[in-house]
């Protein structure tokens, strides 16, 4: 019984594989369209099925359509499939599964979730995501720029504060599909009353929101907020309710526009003594920070982030010299400061062993596990 195989590659993209199969009086040939699909075509005699194997490669393989024989097995009839095997029933299940969980708008990787507001369109689908995340720790909520009332907002704050998804430790808010400014002019009512009823260690939101009049978070560790411009108030508020257990603070005093100079000023009633990081960025005059910092006679925390602008850069080389003289605290600056400012004064940041940083607020710091989520519901 003769037996042969070709295999047959097109010489350009996508350079598929293909192949012609004689297996004695059969020939199997792979589809045009679908080449790990093979196609039977049964003969009543070995010389029959030599000519259908001759004339397939004729019509559908042909050099002149851009088809190379790459390899030929004489006495071989490679008839094993090519490509993955149909799916199971229980990997269709899944798959459905992981369809209907797009849908509603949140991805999960073991006690990581992130939600999308804006496909919670009904009661019932908030309401099944949330359940889904009654083991998250860890909850990063998409909001929504077209939900401009904050019904979508409200119904899940309402939700957490009766105490949906428990076990949470961290929740943060923003909208991961705008660019920052777009993000931080969402109006995010409500966010004060979730913080009065319910505890976290880490807490997080871009945009425009109250702060509790009083201190409510006794266990937190990290909390980030911006908005397009925090006002005195917001930022001393925060100043008076956070707790001795803070570690890690990070403020956004504006976005694309010039912050608050009595804003700028609350900065030195933030709490310092416990931190181990304090980034500020939005700042309008980055060098007098430096200098008030250093003025203050306070114990500042082990990493200092600075960032905004700077109109003098001799002021700017002055304080980058008390700096590196007095201060045992580890300065690093940002990129909108270095983006604005001359060579020369680059130099002496770099001189000085004060390093670049990257914004906490861009979408690209966020938790690789929250990206990798994000790209799931994209």
């Amino acid at each position: 019984m003769a037996k042969l195989t070709y295999i047959i590659t097109l010489s350009q993209p996508p350079f598929t594989k293909a192949r012609v199969v004689l297996d004695g009086n059969d020939v199997h040939a792979s589809h045009p369209e679908n080449t790990a699909r093979l196609v039977r075509f049964p003969n009543d005699s070995a010389e029959a099925a030599l000519a259908t194997f001759q004339k397939l490669i004729r019509k559908y393989f042909h050099p002149a359509q851009g088809w190379i024989l790459d390899e030929k097995k004489p006495g071989v009839a490679d008839l094993a499939p090519w490509g993955p095997p149909p799916p199971t029933k229980e990997e269709q299940a899944a798959a459905a599964a992981k369809a209907r969980q797009r849908s509603l708008g949140w991805a999960m990787d073991k006690e990581v979730m992130v939600l999308a507001l804006s496909r919670q369109r009904t009661t019932s689908d908030l309401e099944i995501t949330l359940d889904q995340a009654k083991d998250a720790t860890v909850l990063h909520v998409g909001t929504n720029v077209d939900d401009e009332a904050g019904v979508g907002l409200t119904a899940l704050l309402t939700a957490l504060e009766a105490g949906a998804a428990p076990n949470l430790d961290e929740i943060s808010f923003d909208c991961p599909t705008e660019p920052l400014a777009k993000s931080a002019a969402l109006r995010l009512g409500g966010l004060a009353r979730l913080l009065e009823k319910r505890q976290f260690l880490r807490f997080a939101a871009v945009g425009t929101f109250h702060w509790p009049m009083k201190a409510a978070q006794h266990d937190l560790d990290t909390l980030r907020l911006i908005s397009p411009k925090l006002t005195a108030d917001l930022v001393e508020r925060i100043g008076r309710t956070v707790a001795p257990e803070l570690r890690t603070l990070q403020i956004g005093l504006s976005v694309e526009q010039e912050a608050d100079p009595d804003a700028c000023a609350s900065v030195m009633k933030l709490p310092m003594a416990h931190l181990e990081e304090l980034t500020l960025v939005g700042l309008n005059d980055v060098a007098t920070t430096m200098m008030q910092l250093l003025g203050s006679g306070r114990v500042l925390p082990k990493t200092v982030r600075l960032d905004g602008r700077c109109d003098d850069d001799d002021a700017l080389q002055a304080a980058i010299s008390a700096w590196h003289g007095r201060q045992s605290s580890t300065l690093f600056v940002g990129p909108a400061l270095l983006g604005g400012i001359e060579e020369e004064t680059i130099t002496a940041f770099g001189d000085a062993g004060i390093a670049p940083f990257a914004s906490p607020f861009d979408a690209g710091q966020r938790d690789p596990r929250v990206r990798a989520l994000w790209g799931q519901l994209a």
